[in-house]
């Protein structure tokens, strides 16, 4: 029994000189096009008959009769032999000329120059093929035109090509309030210039009985998205901010207007919470001479939190000094005129967070975190952004921000490596991280059990950890870290995570790890002012060189 091989294969060259290099390719197919069959004969030619058998690989189903290999889509098809004892085995599989993701949200061509000087597919034939797909929306005609140009002028293939795409849903924004009392630029924000405002922000700012605070902003309800099959997905619509008049506050439903109940400091928290409290003054240390401080109002400390001691406060806190092994714990926004020093330091804040400098120790922030001058070994973790002030540098530090990071040097030759995230909840991250380490520990116990059953063996133990195996694989496979949508969406967020960067303005050594939204990836060059960002077809992390278009690559 011999097969019958009916799609040739041939070799391309493509480039000039030292760039000129060579591949395989084979002659493009239809769907349904008849790609091998067996055909009664002697393949060696000596009379000794050998078996045959057929087998489809990818994109490739067998003939009505089974004596035959189809191409289940257009493409490229890939013809491979292997012998098992007697048999020799004849395996086809196809390349896809259009490809789907799983997902819906895009279409991707692969084109090559043909390799017997034939035609490549048309326009027409390529859209024929979108259709056949199921593909309804979001096509690009130009894109297409311009990829058969491509192969057919230039002769150079096309690799993976979005065709067309899908609209991401946009979520809605959540209610917010808009600050009708001065509370100051937001430390290291970006001015006209280009240039970081490091001022600090205001606080304890007073206010009158009667005065207006604030005015609640309502939610918006997004925009639904179509993937190119044409089918809605639907938007997460926006949650309205609830707002309720209590002691220090009185709320106007109608106006959505805020004011002050009685006289006071006020503090807002991430634009969503306003409240009007009292302000606490220690003048010197906490330190033994003071306790521990707590209260329900603002506080401001006049020198330094001393080691072993605990600040909590309900509204904003100023340190004028440092803090030193100690635990800040405050319901509001928090100003460390000093820095932080210690691994048993910790700040953890509903707001912003400034401070000078961290050498060791934990911030935890639902709001922003700023930090004038140098991070080292810090653990850094926000809903919003991180800032960094010009010269900085960041020192063997893991940084978790919700949206961006802005950064100047991070890391030296001998340092340890950095971890930077952008577009991540860290809270998320954690629950990830013990899900990779508990999938871990199931595929260990189930490799001990299948070796010590052996093959075919079989157990309630094993089948039970098998079971514990795939829903925990489940479970990672559509884990969410991107902060705006669901954690179980692996796909929503997309669109936000995108628009998140992490600035360099300096030099990042090679060896940091790299996460932006849902990917994560090992710098392996070191590199010099630019920026990392997602790229939304492919989900790769890559590099952005702001000067040198050149040195951008994928990580």
């Amino acid at each position: 029994m011999a097969y019958k091989q009916y799609f040739r294969t041939g070799t391309v060259s493509i480039g000039e000189g030292e760039e000129r290099r060579s591949f395989e390719v084979s002659q493009w197919v239809p769907a349904g096009a008849l790609l091998v069959s067996l055909d009664a004969g002697d393949e060696t030619g000596s009379g000794n008959k050998q078996e045959v058998a057929l087998s489809p690989g990818s994109q490739v189903e067998y003939s009505a009769d089974s004596r035959g290999l189809l191409a289940e889509t257009s493409g490229y098809p890939k013809l491979t032999k292997k012998k098992e004892g007697s048999v020799q085995i004849v395996t086809v599989s196809l390349e896809p000329m259009v490809r789907i993701s799983e997902d819906g949200w895009s279409a991707q061509l692969t084109l090559y120059p043909p390799c017997d000087g034939g035609p490549v597919p048309d326009q027409q034939q390529i859209l024929d093929e979108l259709t056949r797909a199921g593909v309804r929306w979001g096509i690009r005609e130009r894109a297409i035109k311009a990829a058969c140009e491509q192969v057919s002028e230039q002769k150079t293939p096309v690799v993976g090509q979005v065709i067309a795409r899908g609209r991401m849903p946009v979520n809605g924004q959540n209610g917010r309030l808009r600050i009708e009392v001065s509370v100051g630029v937001q430390p290291g924000e970006e001015q006209s210039d280009g240039s970081m405002d490091f001022k600090e922000r205001n606080v304890f700012i007073g206010v009158d009985a009667g005065q207006l605070l604030a005015t609640r902003i309502p939610a918006t309800a997004g925009l639904v998205g179509i993937n190119v099959f044409g089918h809605e997905v639907p938007q997460v619509p926006g949650k309205e901010l609830n707002v309720k008049s209590s002691a220090d506050i009185v709320f106007d439903e109608q106006s959505g207007q805020i004011r002050a109940a009685c006289g006071g400091v006020v503090t807002v928290v991430n634009d969503t919470t306003v409240k009007v409290t009292s302000k606490q003054v220690i003048p010197d240390d906490i330190d033994y001479h003071t306790g521990n401080v707590r209260s329900k109002g603002g506080v401001e400390v006049g020198g330094s939190v001393r080691p072993g001691f605990v600040l909590r406060a309900g509204g904003d806190i100023l340190v004028n000094g440092i803090i030193e092994s100690a635990q800040v714990i405050g319901g509001a926004n928090m100003i460390v005129r000093g820095g932080m020093t210690g691994k048993q330091s910790l700040l953890e804040v509903e707001g912003d967070v400034f401070v000078h400098y961290i050498e060791e120790g934990r911030v935890v922030a639902r709001g922003s975190v700023t930090v004038a001058q140098e991070l080292y070994f810090a653990d850094v973790r926000c809903l919003g952004s991180f800032t960094c002030g010009a010269d900085a540098r960041v020192i063997g530090s893991r940084l978790f921000a919700g949206g961006s990071l802005s950064l100047h040097q991070v890391d030296t030759d001998t340092s340890p490596h950095s971890t930077l995230a952008a577009a991540v909840d860290s809270e998320r991250h954690e629950r990830y991280v013990s899900l990779l380490k508990k999938k871990e520990r199931c595929e260990e116990a189930v490799f001990k059990l299948q070796h010590r059953l052996g093959p075919g063996g079989a157990s309630v133990d094993l089948e039970d950890r098998q079971e514990e195996l795939a829903d925990c694989s489940a479970e990672l496979k559509e884990f969410n870290l991107i902060p705006v949508s669901p954690d179980n969406d692996a796909a929503g967020g997309l669109r936000y995570a995108c628009g998140q960067k992490i600035d360099i303005a300096g030099v990042i050594q090679a060896g940091a790890t790299i996460r932006i939204g849902n990917s994560e990836a090992i710098l392996r060059h070191t590199c010099r002012e630019g920026f990392f960002s997602l790229n939304g077809d492919t989900q790769k992390i890559f590099f952005y060189s702001s000067k040198n278009p050149l040195q951008n690559f994928e990580l």
